[in-house]
């Protein structure tokens, strides 16, 4: 790419793909080999993964337009396969979870323009990391994944609280909204919907929703 001969640069990151697909997506984030993003042409996409609430969803979609003015678009839900799930951990494969949006949607994976969000009500991990769990990961700057099952208090050892469940969720969102689709850098102000130390909980009802 340096040496402005794009067709080999492709060449060698077909070979890269194939030796590590993890690596080479990380490359092309990173490298430029990607097509670039259209400045206004940006579309949102929320992606339910497996048996995610449809309640949620349509509570979510509606208040991020309010939060946003931006019009979610809502695919069909992608029903998770057996590779998804890691059975020693019973946690979603994060990097399984992206490559399943992938793969059901070509189209929106080879869409520079597309911001795609995929939401699960199951737990989750990121195998690149050492955390026991993750409420959300992002991916090559335009994919994320969403986990509210640590959010709910029921899950938790707490009493239902659907409202708290919600407020949780949707910072959640919105902050990766604020990194993937604005393109804000995270920052260490704890009150703030783009705080990017959260560790539990409480840093959720801490933070505000506004970037």
């Amino acid at each position: 790419m340096n040496l402005h001969n794009k067709p080999a640069a492709f060449e060698q990151y077909e070979i890269l793909r194939k030796l590590n697909p993890d690596f080479a997506a990380e490359v092309v984030a990173d490298g430029g080999l990607a097509e670039p993003r259209e400045k206004g042409k940006e579309k949102l996409y929320f992606v339910p993964l497996n048996n995610f609430s449809l309640a949620s969803l349509v509570k979510l979609v509606t208040s991020c337009r309010q939060r946003t003015g931006i019009e979610v678009i809502v695919m069909q839900p992608v029903p998770f396969t057996l590779s998804t799930i890691n059975k020693q951990r019973q946690q979603v494969d994060f990097d399984e979870a992206v490559a399943l949006m992938k793969l059901r949607y070509p189209k929106l994976a080879a869409d520079p323009n597309a911001i795609v969000i995929g939401l699960t009500d199951e737990d989750m991990y990121v195998r690149k990391e050492k955390w026991q769990y993750a409420f959300a990961y992002p991916k090559e700057g335009r994919f994320a994944v969403v986990s509210s099952a640590r959010m709910n208090p029921v899950n938790m050892g707490g009493a239902a609280d659907g409202a708290l469940l919600e407020a949780r969720l949707r910072k959640m969102v919105l902050k990766e909204i604020g990194v993937l689709y604005y393109q804000y850098p995270p920052n260490h102000n704890p009150l703030s919907v783009l705080y990017d130390s959260i560790e539990g909980v409480e840093d959720f009802d801490k933070m505000g929703e506004d970037f």
